[in-house]
């Protein structure tokens, strides 16, 4: 821990600045995570439209993802930070102001396109200011960590703001005023996120494509390695197609599953045992600080099973509490289910995405990872949608069963296609923790 914080001492002022930036904007997003369906509910919304909301800044990913990544390997990584950190505050501010159905979509779709330019830039923007792979490794793990830690922060000032604002100016916490509030005090946060990244310092556009978000996982385990130079006629010819196939279908079905009830788990707690919102922002704070837990805990993991046995082997140890988080009659079996299923998707999740790095060449790991994030963001993205759609159709109750139902089918079956293209494979490389998507 000591050699970690003298790393952290020796980060750059650039990198700081980042930082910071970085993490006021991870406890904005906490804050919106947890709150935002509560407040479409109070507008009058319905499910299938609280179900588009969801879906839109992964669909708006998948339509711009790649022009983005393309343009912003043109521009500065100081502007095309400050770009996307102020279009998500600029949506921000624009779904507490307007309210009608429209306005919604166009500032939730400008949402996602801010944090598209951030994800892209945020991985290349850290590679570059960072001297070592030491260096790099602990500049990962700080960004990984703080984005942890908001998540805890973010959470509990979620649950505890509604309660605030409806005591200073009467009513319930969950009427429209205390939850547009909230927002609004989050869209505040948020702009002053775009300040440290104006004092960066600008060092040009860069030369050559730095390495994208999930690439920057493998460069956090050795040193970055040096590109090959390609016949151009081969250049975007994959060497081994089914073998993409093969990475990207586990992707596809666990993001399709983790759409059907990822996103409205703050209404299905809430909605079925009917505590306060203080009460779901410790819940969630808590999920934050274990999954963190099992994050740190993975590594050793993954050094004694290999990676994709671990990925199995918490993958399905998590569906009998997944099952248990669906249809559990209690709060407290429902709570624990929770927090012990998150950690353990989310330990699976940076060990997989490792172990992919590994099994394709250089000169593929761009296009494979650009594949993932839409691959995983279309799934995320349909099954939010139909969540939505199919609760507005069939009511709450059996709306979450259905929903449950299929997210352990297609949890299942994405284990099981894990096994059976890679179970034999044997490898034994250590993985850094990293924090990703939450499943």
């Amino acid at each position: 821990m000591l050699r970690y914080l003298g790393r952290f001492r020796g980060f750059s002022r650039d990198a700081k600045l980042f930082l910071l930036s970085a993490t006021i904007s991870s406890v904005s997003y906490s804050v919106v995570w947890l709150m935002l369906n509560f407040y479409l509910e109070s507008l009058g919304h319905g499910q299938a439209f609280i179900g588009w909301i969801n879906a839109l800044p992964a669909l708006t990913t998948v339509l711009v993802g790649v022009p983005i990544g393309i343009l912003s390997d043109r521009f500065s990584r100081k502007w095309a930070l400050v770009t996307g950190a102020a279009l998500s505050a600029a949506a921000a501010t624009g779904i507490v102001i307007w309210t009608d159905p429209l306005p919604l979509i166009l500032f939730t779709s400008l949402w996602g396109i801010g944090g598209a330019i951030l994800g892209a830039n945020g991985a290349p923007f850290m590679a570059k200011h960072s001297n070592s792979p030491q260096q790099r490794t602990a500049l990962f793990s700080a960004q990984a960590a703080l984005t942890t830690g908001t998540g805890f922060l973010g959470s509990l000032l979620g649950g505890y703001f509604p309660e605030l604002f409806a005591g200073w100016f009467g009513g319930s916490s969950r009427t429209v005023l205390p939850l547009q509030l909230t927002l609004g005090a989050v869209a505040l946060l948020q702009t002053m996120g775009v300040f440290p990244l104006l004092f960066v310092h600008r060092k040009g556009r860069l030369a050559e494509k730095p390495p994208s978000s999930l690439e920057s996982i493998a460069a956090s385990m050795a040193e970055p390695p040096t590109a090959v130079p390609l016949p151009s006629k081969r250049r975007w010819e994959l060497e081994h197609p089914a073998l993409f196939v093969k990475l990207l279908l586990p992707a596809m079905l666990i993001g399709l599953g983790a759409g059907q009830t990822m996103p409205f788990l703050n209404l299905f707690v809430t909605g079925k045992f009917g505590i306060s919102f203080a009460e779901l922002g410790w819940l969630f704070a808590v999920s934050a600080l274990v999954t963190a837990l099992g994050i740190l805990l993975q590594p050793a993991l993954a050094d004694r099973l290999g990676k994709v046995r671990s990925v199995v082997a918490v993958q399905w140890l998590s569906l009998p509490f997944l099952v248990m988080l669906g249809f559990a009659p209690f709060f407290p079996l429902v709570a624990l289910s929770l927090l012990i299923r998150g950690m353990l998707m989310n330990m699976a999740n940076p060990v997989y995405m490792a172990f992919c790095m590994e099994q394709l060449p250089e000169r593929e790991r761009a296009t494979f990872t650009g594949a993932y994030e839409v691959v995983w963001n279309l799934g995320w993205a349909t099954g939010a949608a139909f969540s939505g759609w199919w609760r507005d159709l069939v009511g709450f109750e059996v709306g979450f069963n259905t929903n449950f139902a299929l997210m352990a089918i297609l949890y299942s079956l994405g284990t099981l296609s894990v096994y059976a293209f890679f179970g034999r494979k044997r490898e034994a490389h250590r993985v850094e923790p990293h924090v990703t998507q939450d499943l």
